[in-house]
């Protein structure tokens, strides 16, 4: 970069003594004047696994709580789940790991952001603090909590009318079914049309509440119980023509419903990416969020972006070849030219650049007005792609002030304590279930991982239909539902015998229903590259219910570019489902 605007970035940048919080506010103080009276503090950042960028959020949202009146926070994840861990931060109730983990975003799931949720509880609980902090989610990419939540607020209120829309929403609330997404063959889901159509009659219905409903529930209730329809009306739009551009919308709009719904005065820090974060008209760089908010709030709003030189963060593996697992990644120095690379010969470790105190012009007013490199990394990274995780924004539109972490190490993962899949096996076995301690997971089948391992157990059991052999079983476990979960008892195996190949799955299986919405899918998949088409029948649209053992069959055609397979059972619901005397076939099949 020019040396006029290495010098500028020297002469304006507020050093910043540490990312980590707990550290006083004295070299914060210098941001009041760039913050000022805004209502909206959104914080972006360069990666979605660095660290130093959690810990310096966190101890942004201290100071502006501690020292400017700010109580709210809102991070990019799923909006009716994020009202659990607001829920543990007001009042205790809940696991916050739990909870953290039910926002299904494993960027999330890191000790640094469990620390930001464990201050903010520790902060509410101080009776000398009488301005509470609440946490939000701004999201909508899953719609089964808020599809769910909806429904029941409906037959709280009509239940002829729920059991109407029940027919065609319910599907929604199934996160077994919805995985598969809109336009699947087999996924059990209602047409978007259909959906489209009931979501806009249930938003109706909740938007002028008769004086009957009103003695049922409060005026609050039906403001959620809205909420939660716009959220699947938000999803439904992501997952149709609308495409990617819905998510900034909606995460906009969800930001503006907080503000709308808040206490009078009341003020947000909103934490997102980058891209989400810039005011930059959408496209190279910027995604749409920021864009929207700075529209409606104008200087209501201040945007902080975040760069880096060099260092390391996590990120899901996305190089050919590659195991697609989270991994840990090294980037030596930025690109030369870059705006992280002017950032870093500014000198500072950690630093503030209020980029509105710009000069009205010469040389490094019109650098800064210009498209400049800067790194943009999200959920995914691939070493042999480094170049690509570039953006070329315009720093003056994009952001009103910079964060700068010159050297940067790899955010943590919580541990969930959960079974880690061991990679593909050569050939199933145990599928009678006759290896194996009771109430022990079975040999040779993978159980509930990760989230679903916090409501979902796999065991052994014993069981008298069954003539005492043993058998297979997923059950629910806690009272608490983190997140909308299935259980899941599977295999994977290599898919290289069974490639181009008509395979079938069949088992005996039973429920034991624990709520009447109960529902067993005995499925069958096949992975294949990115591009190529995979394969997945999972009996979505003929779910298991009966209490008595019975056979089921699924079948399909393996892709000749698969990877890998996977067969097994999964479980919705609060009670148990059974298998047993599993059989996988391939090759020439007659009809069952």
């Amino acid at each position: 970069p020019p040396p006029a605007v290495v010098d500028w970035i020297r002469a304006n940048a507020v050093p910043i003594r540490t990312a980590e919080a707990g550290h006083g506010f004295d070299d914060l103080e210098p941001l009041r004047e760039t913050i000022g009276d805004a209502r909206v503090v959104a914080l972006g950042e360069a990666t979605h696994g660095t660290r130093e960028f959690f810990q310096l959020k966190h101890r942004m949202l201290e100071f502006l709580v501690a020292r400017m009146g700010f109580d709210g926070f809102a991070i990019e994840a799923n909006m009716p789940e994020a009202f659990d861990v607001n829920d543990y931060v007001l009042t205790g109730r809940g696991d916050p790991e739990k909870a953290l983990a039910g926002l299904y975003f494993w960027t999330w799931d890191t000790q640094e952001v469990l620390d930001l949720i464990r201050w903010m509880r520790r902060w509410n609980n101080d009776p000398a603090h009488r301005t509470k902090v609440k946490f939000y989610g701004i999201d909508m990419q899953y719609p089964t909590r808020a599809a769910g939540n909806a429904l029941e607020f409906l037959r709280r209120l009509d239940p002829a009318a729920a059991d109407s829309a029940d027919r065609t929403l319910r599907p929604l609330a199934d996160p077994y079914r919805t995985r598969r997404g809109f336009g699947a063959q087999g996924s059990g889901l209602p047409t978007a049309a259909a959906a489209d159509s009931a979501l806009r009659w249930l938003a109706a219905r909740l938007e002028r509440p008769a004086g009957r409903d009103r003695m049922h529930a409060s005026d609050r209730e039906f403001v959620r119980a809205r909420q939660d329809v716009r959220v699947v009306q938000q999803w439904l739009d992501l997952t149709s023509a609308s495409g990617p551009a819905a998510r900034d919308r909606a995460m906009a709009e969800n930001v503006q419903w907080i503000l709308d719904t808040g206490e009078p005065g009341s003020k947000l820090v909103v934490w997102a990416h980058n891209g989400h974060v810039s005011m930059a008209e959408p496209g190279a760089g910027a995604a749409g969020m920021g864009h929207a908010l700075h529209a409606a709030l104008g200087p209501d709003l201040v945007v902080f972006g975040f760069a880096f030189d060099r260092g390391d963060f996590q990120a899901v593996d996305a190089a050919p070849g590659g195991a697609r697992g989270l991994a840990p990644f090294h980037v030596g120095p930025a690109r030369s030219g870059s705006l992280d690379d002017a950032m870093s010969r500014g000198g500072n470790p950690i630093a503030a650049l209020d980029l509105r105190r710009l000069p009205g012009s010469g040389e490094a007013a019109d650098w800064f007005s210009r498209p400049q490199w800067t790194r943009s990394i999200g959920a995914v990274y691939a070493d042999t792609f480094a170049e690509r995780y570039y953006a070329r924004l315009v720093p003056t539109e994009s952001f009103d002030a910079l964060l700068f972490v010159d050297s940067t190490s790899a955010a943590r993962a919580n541990a969930r304590g959960a079974r880690v899949s061991t990679g593909p096996k050569a050939a199933p076995g145990n599928l009678d279930f006759e290896r194996g301690a009771l109430g022990q997971p079975p040999p040779d089948w993978t159980g509930p991982m990760r989230l679903a391992a916090d409501n979902y157990r796999a065991e052994t059991r014993r069981d008298d239909a069954r003539s005492g052999s043993l058998c297979g079983t997923l059950r629910r476990i806690g009272s608490r539902s983190y997140g909308e979960t299935y259980g899941a008892l599977e295999q994977v195996l290599d898919a290289a015998p069974y490639r181009g190949k008509r395979v079938r799955l069949s088992a005996l299986v039973r429920v034991e229903p624990g709520s009447p919405r109960d529902e067993a899918f005995l499925q069958l998949r096949a992975s294949s590259p990115p591009g190529k088409p995979g394969f997945s029948a999972g009996m979505e649209e003929t779910p298991i219910r009966a209490r008595g053992w019975r056979r089921y069959v699924v079948e399909g055609d393996i892709p000749p570019e698969a990877g890998t397979i996977a067969f097994g059972l999964a479980f919705v619901g609060k009670g148990a489902a059974w298998i047993d005397d599993v059989t996988l076939e391939s090759g020439a099949l007659e009809n069952p």
